[in-house]
């Protein structure tokens, strides 16, 4: 071997291999560089673990201070319902020893006139002195008690013969005393008999009479007894007849009980419960409002009648229990003049109140022989016509519809009636003089906007008597606008340029108006709360009501709407928010005038004392009556003002908005003929209602029911007034127009 190859030998060492590799290659990394990114690699790792260990940390922080704030927060909630139930508890047990401390002063102080009076030491002049002290008593002392408390004080009326009675000469008077929600049950230890009760105008609201016997013919006239449960009672009157009449017996439950000789006068019976009732002697339901009540599984005893008459049944399941139907056949119950239970004869129905179904159309489908139909179409607003002849074994029944023209002005209404015997069928009588022309002509109103033949939502309409000016309150442009007989049209209040403002000289939405012969103008504004009087050609007008600010203080409003004045120019204003009718004097100051309430101002609502957003208003000013619309609940009320709450649902039917004849829906506007016929703008049907005095149904004279811009059509009428031919002039608010539908002569 060589010594060059020596060499080489002995720097390799055998046990070494060396892989270099190409420099040129794609893989090859000098160590350096790797040392560097290792090095960069663990630098990362070094700062993403420091920021990830206080991460870490506070994370955990802010989860465990969460849990321990919810925990915290779950125990005060704790402590504090703990806190409130003891102070519940607490203020329970100092309730009732309150009530119990009440109850029990009131039973020593009456026990001890009771008793002074019958150990001959009375400080009373005599019985009646005594009688009227016990009913201050009474009356003060149950403002403050619950119903348990209540419950007893009721019975210990009744264990001393305290209870008012018919047939007492001298008894103590409980009208307007608070029995709401007692509760009396008859039972093997308890037995409660009420002989001539007399609880006429009571608060019996939710309180119950289970198995009670009432004898000698109770009278409950005039009382609330809203959700009233008398299950099981039993009313015998065999001379005379028990009372409920004008009663509000609203979802009242009389279940199984026994009925003989009932009067329902007037009273509102809507969504009662009759079922397995049994009705003996006769029953009384003329005025009654039974919609929507149950009539089920009732037993008709033998010498059992029925007259219904003049009765709101829509929705009433009457007509579908046998027994009432039997009893009909066989002629124990008249039906006269009622808005029967699926709506039979309104314009918008078409079923009818024989059975399930069309009569008329369908009778021999219903399986009962003998059936026969006329029919006659006396008039294109009024439904067809039938007679229904039913033969059941030996007896027939005829079942009439008829017209019966009553009303002054020749206008018809429907009524029904209900015969045992075949009398001669009337023919019907058709429309007398008062007719209009369906089709209108615009008198005022040349498209929106605010020239001077222009309208932007015009609403209040008024036409003066002795100079035939029509006056129209264009609510958007916050203007009156007046229109002479010869077509001159010139602004009466307001800016004629539509500006809106509280000044004098200006008005904000101004919803109604009244003018006299002399072109002075009162304009209820209502934005700005007041009533204005503009004398003619002025350039501002004066406050005469309100005082300019929101409320329901008596020198207040809260949204004011109709208007109307008497003949000693003393302002009458349907405060609409406030749920009043207020009266102002015609002498005004602004620091001291004040109005005075003559209707309404109980809250609203539908009850007899209520109104319930009242827009519209008519004087008629020699019978003292108010008319007035309400918008909310869907009728005009005749409202007496001498007899201060005397009220009368006129028109509609309250709470059930509707397109029938018998229903009205948002009346606003409303006005009384000569001949006492009452006439309303229907706003949302779009149509114009004529009701004759006393009719429950009423007659649409313009409009079509339907929105449109024709001239046969209307968009939300707002108002009606009649020139001295008695053409019909109406508010076409959307259409931004007055259209005139001339009287047929």
């Amino acid at each position: 071997m060589s010594r060059h190859h020596q060499k080489r030998r002995r720097q390799s060492p055998s046990s070494t291999i060396i892989y270099v590799p190409d420099r040129d290659s794609d893989t090859y990394i000098p160590p350096r560089q790797t040392e560097r990114r290792e090095k960069s690699c663990l630098t990362w790792l070094k700062l993403a673990l420091g920021a990830f260990i206080p991460l870490a940390i506070g994370i955990c922080t802010v989860v465990i201070t969460v849990q321990q704030q919810h925990n915290e927060d779950r125990r005060f909630q704790q402590t504090q319902d703990n806190e409130n139930r003891r102070r519940e508890q607490d203020q329970q047990q100092a309730d009732s020893l309150h009530y119990q401390n009440v109850y029990s002063h009131y039973i020593v102080d009456i026990s001890n006139s009771i008793f002074k009076q019958q150990n001959q030491t009375t400080i009373f002049v005599d019985n009646r002195s005594r009688l009227d002290y016990i009913r201050s008593q009474t009356l003060t002392t149950l403002v403050d008690l619950d119903c348990q408390r209540k419950t007893w004080l009721f019975e210990f009326l009744y264990e001393n013969k305290l209870l008012p009675s018919r047939d007492q000469s001298i008894s103590m008077n409980l009208q307007n005393t608070n029995f709401s929600c007692i509760t009396l049950k008859d039972t093997i230890s308890k037995k409660f008999v009420f002989k001539g009760l007399a609880l006429s105008s009571v608060d019996l609201n939710n309180a119950s009479f289970i198995k009670c016997l009432f004898l000698d013919c109770v009278d409950f006239s005039d009382s609330s007894m809203g959700h009233i449960r008398l299950i099981q009672s039993s009313f015998y009157c065999f001379n005379e007849t028990t009372l409920f009449k004008r009663a509000m017996l609203s979802h009242a439950n009389f279940y199984r009980v026994f009925l003989y000789n009932v009067s329902f006068d007037g009273a509102d019976l809507t969504y009662a419960n009759f079922t397995s009732a049994v009705f003996n002697g006769k029953i009384v339901l003329t005025g009654t409002d039974l919609a929507f009540t149950t009539f089920k599984d009732v037993v008709v005893e033998d010498s059992f009648s029925m007259i219904i008459a003049n009765a709101n049944m829509t929705g009433a399941s009457f007509l579908e229990d046998k027994s009432l139907t039997k009893a009909m056949s066989q002629g124990q119950i008249d039906i006269m003049n009622v808005i029967l239970p699926n709506g039979t004869w309104l314009l918008n129905e078409t079923r009818n109140w024989i059975e399930n179904g069309n009569a008329e159309t369908n009778y021999t489908s219903l399986g009962i022989p003998n059936w026969q139909e006329l029919s006659s179409s006396p008039d294109t607003i009024l439904p067809t016509l039938s007679v229904i002849h039913l033969n059941e074994s030996s007896s027939e029944a005829e079942c009439h519809l008829s017209f019966n023209t009553k009303c002054q002005g020749g206008v018809t209404q429907v009524r029904l009636y209900s015969f045992t015997s075949s009398p001669s069928f009337p023919e019907p009588s058709g429309p007398g003089n008062l007719k209009w022309s369906t089709t209108g002509i615009t008198v005022l109103g040349n498209g929106y906007g605010i020239g001077p033949d222009q309208l932007q939502f015009p609403h209040g309409l008024f036409i003066e008597p002795k100079t035939q000016i029509l006056y129209v309150a264009d609510v958007s442009s916050n203007r009156v606008q007046k229109m002479y007989p010869n077509g001159k049209i010139e602004t009466a209040a307001g800016q004629a340029n539509g500006d809106a403002g509280s000044t004098s000289d200006k008005l904000n939405g101004p919803r109604d108006i009244f003018a006299d012969e002399n072109e002075n103008v009162f304009v209820v504004d209502e934005g700005n709360q007041r009533v204005q009087f503009w004398e003619k050609n002025a350039k501002s007008g004066k406050t005469v009501a309100g005082n300019g600010t929101s409320g329901s203080a008596l020198n207040e409003f809260s949204y004011p709407f109709g208007l109307v004045l008497d003949s000693k120019k003393n302002i009458l204003v349907a405060d609409m928010q406030n749920q009043r009718i207020i009266r102002w004097s015609s002498v005004y100051d602004p620091r001291t005038s004040t109005g005075t309430i003559v209707a309404g101002g109980n809250g609203q609502g539908m009850n007899p004392y209520q109104l319930n957003n009242p827009i519209g208003l008519y004087l008629d000013e020699p019978n003292n009556n108010l008319y007035i619309s309400n918008e909310e609940s869907h009728s005009v009320t005749q409202w007496n003002m001498e007899a201060y709450g005397d009220k009368n649902i006129y028109a509609g039917i309250p709470g059930r908005p509707g397109n029938s004849a018998a229903q009205l829906n948002g009346p606003q506007g409303v006005i009384l003929d000569k001949y006492g016929n009452l006439y309303i703008a229907d706003c949302t049907n779009n149509r114009i209602q004529m009701f004759c005095p006393n009719a429950v149904f009423g007659i649409t004279i313009a409009g079509t029911g339907r929105v449109g811009n024709g001239s046969n059509e209307l968009y939300f009428p707002r108002d009606v007034a009649f020139d001295s031919e008695m053409n019909l002039y109406v508010t076409d608010t959307y259409n931004y127009r007055i259209q005139k539908f001339a009287r047929i002569q």
